[in-house]
């Protein structure tokens, strides 16, 4: 077996002759603490957009709301690009454009078709199989920065994922050789995404993150701060919020907060 700098040179090679010229730049390490916190490096020092990041491993692979990304050597992809957009008053169409980017490349490598949980996960078999994290500010001269991290689970871990994430976390494959697959889909991820970010079709992005949507129909709790309140899913607003309705009849849009499926528990009284 290559050893980890070796397997992360030829990781290298493979997506430069996959990418050619349409990514500016392009690092693969055989283990970062987060491939968002370097190309946030890179993004305050001037890196251009396209700039990206790659690890075999991360060893503080980070997710929202401050959580950890569990990040294994050998059985995920973890990425990240340097972003230039005009401005940050709309990273939520930077978080769904990676989503619906990162589910075609799913599908794609597995023939099975993935959905999106809101706001920024993607699910195949019911399970989390990829999380996605967009995180921006602002250069000394005012010019907006972003960075967006991508982790996908290819392959379980040696004995399994651990036992706090093992009900609710997946993998695209069962069993194999994670680096089959890696490459092409670490590509299809990085081209997919910066067509549709630069296209800027908000409705066609809108339409199919709606096709995808995981939660629609179904009963949640939904966290915001110390607050904790259960709701009915009614879709994806135009400004890709997830539209809610609660137990008293009240609707409401949700742009902030942390969403969970409630367990199934008989018919639904909020329909």
């Amino acid at each position: 077996m290559d050893s980890p700098e070796k397997s992360a040179l030829a990781l290298q090679e493979e997506l430069h002759a996959a990418l050619g010229g349409r990514l500016a730049r392009i690092e693969v390490h055989a283990s970062l603490g987060s491939t968002l916190d370097r190309a946030r490096e890179l993004a305050l020092s001037g890196a251009p957009e396209g700039s990206l990041i790659v690890a075999l491993e991360q060893t503080a692979g980070r997710g929202r709301q401050g959580r950890s990304f569990y990040s294994p050597a050998g059985t995920g992809v973890y990425m990240s690009l340097v972003l230039r957009p005009q401005s940050l008053t709309a990273p939520e169409s930077i978080t769904a454009a990676a989503a619906v980017a990162t589910a075609r490349a799913v599908d794609e490598a597995t023939g099975l078709r993935s959905q999106i949980k809101w706001v920024n996960d993607v699910y195949l078999r019911g399970k989390k199989v990829s999380g996605i994290l967009t995180e921006g500010g602002l250069l000394p001269n005012g010019s907006p920065w972003a960075t967006l991290g991508v982790g996908v689970n290819l392959l379980p871990p040696a004995g399994g994922f651990p036992k706090e994430l093992a009900r609710l976390v997946g993998a695209l494959l069962l069993d194999g050789d994670a680096r089959a697959l890696r490459g092409g889909l670490i590509a299809r991820i990085a081209e997919g995404f910066m067509s549709v970010y630069a296209g800027q079709d908000r409705r066609e992005l809108l339409r199919e993150y709606r096709e995808r949507n995981f939660l629609l129909g179904k009963e949640v709790d939904i966290i915001q701060g110390t607050r904790e309140r259960q709701g009915l899913v009614l879709g994806i607003a135009e400004d890709f919020g997830l539209l809610v309705r609660f137990a008293d009849g009240r609707e409401e849009t949700l742009r902030s907060g942390e969403v969970h499926i409630r367990p199934a528990r008989g018919e639904n009284e909020w329909k």
